[in-house]
């Protein structure tokens, strides 16, 4: 597991999106509700959804942005998205004047659902769910559906799941080089 979790809000500024896609390579991050945690500078809040790094960066290039008082916003479609479909374009690839950087984004419509699991959820229940719903992302919450931390398909592909007789165990799988 992943943790700590770089989060969005619902509602983030174009400048923090775009570090974060800049300074982080993780192609899922999750979106937790705008209610920010000022005392540690962390963001808490509950969880909303998961976005894609290509998600957030077609909304950065197609300028998908709205100043916090607007009351009309335009909505991307889904052809927008598919547009660069397979090859999507680089964080690099996108260029924001220092205006546009102090807009918003509101990632509400364009966010999944996701599957979450408990802070308490064993090795083989998380193995069963990647295996079993071809995920890429689990999202780990605690008992106030606050983010923790964020699972991989790479956080398990050094486990391997074996089924005898009835019964299911875990073997973590030796690295050789």
């Amino acid at each position: 597991m992943s943790a700590p979790v770089t989060k969005l809000k619902t509602v983030e500024k174009v400048e923090t999106i775009f570090r974060v896609l800049r300074a982080e390579s993780h192609h899922g991050f999750p979106v937790v509700d705008h209610h920010a945690d000022e005392t540690n500078n962390e963001r808490a809040g509950t969880f909303q959804g998961i976005i894609l790094r290509h998600q957030l960066i077609t909304i950065l290039r197609k300028r998908n942005f709205i100043s916090l008082n607007d009351s009309l916003r335009d909505y991307l479609t889904l052809d927008d998205f598919r547009e660069s479909y397979p090859r999507h374009p680089s964080i690099e690839s996108v260029h924001l004047t220092d205006e546009e950087r102090e807009l918003y984004c509101d990632l509400r419509p364009y966010m999944n659902l996701a599957y979450t699991v408990s802070h308490h959820s064993t090795l083989p229940r998380i193995f069963s769910m990647f295996r079993g719903l071809g995920l890429r992302h689990l999202v780990v919450v605690n008992d106030k559906n606050e983010v923790v931390g964020m699972i991989t398909r790479k956080d398990l592909a050094r486990f391997r799941m074996i089924h005898k007789k009835g019964h299911t165990s875990i073997e973590e799988l030796g690295i050789s080089n």
